[in-house]
């Protein structure tokens, strides 16, 4: 056909086309391509390895992206289908996902369960994550029929349905004047008022582009063989830690308990865990872990040699 003879025109710099003759018989066809230089025999070897190069190039572009839809369809099955052992604990043998398994939480239709990058309580939160963290207001009002009249709340995000007070909003008006500035990438004014704020020295204040950022540099800097994650919670502490190859031990807080596990359940779920996650408030839950909690969940980490 005129592509690939065009493609093996324009790749070797010769012309093709023209007077050909079939059986005997000629047949005029358009030229293509440019003469740079004379038609040779070996033209006709290197067309058929670039033919095989490229058909090559295709079948394992194909069955790369085949792998990698087949590793998402696999890690997702194994999530819902592998069930927990005798000690409640469940393990999957892509990614070493493990869910300690409280009551009815965390197995079938559960408050809520790990889906695509984030956490989506109840059958509608599941169907409609696909984005990571944040509404898809969009697709909800299209698979729904939701109208945007405020009645819906989003639990994917921690932000104020009420909006900014008003003296951010002329704080924010005002900061319009610099507009046309970049930023100071050191954040350096607002870490000099941070740090005489806080009474620290401005050296040991790290400003992040969010608390994303600042979740995976504590990552990176830890370099944990394992994280422990109390879910639901932001979707961004078992992220982090899945994409470095790290495996990561969830622990199913129950509603009836106040999204509050014993301490005891949190030091055994994440004995073999040496960086633990707990969001404070916690998202997307909004409750606070009570002081004193935090401080049994310490000493009886530290009781068990950790």
């Amino acid at each position: 056909g005129g592509i690939p003879e065009s493609v093996v025109a324009g790749a070797f710099g010769i012309q093709l086309g023209g007077r050909n003759w079939y059986r005997g018989v000629p047949s005029d066809r358009p030229l293509l391509g440019e003469a740079l230089r004379a038609r040779t025999a070996d033209d006709i070897r290197r067309s058929v390895v670039m033919l095989y190069a490229t058909t090559a190039a295709f079948v394992l572009l194909t069955a790369a992206l085949g792998a990698v839809a087949w590793d998402d369809a696999l890690r997702r099955w194994l999530a819902v289908h592998a069930a927990p052992d005798a000690s409640g604990v469940k393990k999957t043998d892509k990614g070493e996902t493990w869910r300690r398994k409280r009551g009815d939480a965390g197995a079938g239709d559960g408050p809520c369960r790990r889906r695509t990058g984030a956490w989506g309580c109840g059958r509608v939160g599941r169907r409609l994550e696909r984005y990571g963290h944040g509404g898809d207001w969009v697709t909800a009002r299209q698979r729904f029929g939701w109208r945007d009249d405020g009645k819906v709340l989003d639990f994917s995000a921690n932000l104020n349905p009420l909006g900014p007070p008003p003296s951010v909003k002329a704080v924010l008006a005002d900061a319009l004047r610099w507009v046309t500035r970049y930023p100071d990438p050191a954040c350096r004014a607002l870490r000099a008022r941070l740090a005489r704020r806080y009474g620290l020295d401005a050296e040991h204040v790290l400003v992040t582009s969010g608390g994303a950022e600042g979740i995976d540099l504590v990552v990176a800097a830890a370099a944990p063989r394992r994280v422990g994650v109390i879910a639901p919670s932001f979707g961004e502490y078992e992220e982090a830690a899945r994409k470095r190859g790290i495996p990561v031990t969830v622990l199913i807080a129950r509603p009836e308990d106040g999204f509050v596990p014993d301490p005891s359940a949190v030091v055994d779920g994440f004995r073999e865990a040496d960086l633990v996650f707990f969001g404070q408030p916690n998202n997307p839950t909004g409750h606070l872990y009570p002081p004193v909690w935090l401080r049994d969940v310490l000493e009886a980490s530290g009781g068990a040699g950790r």
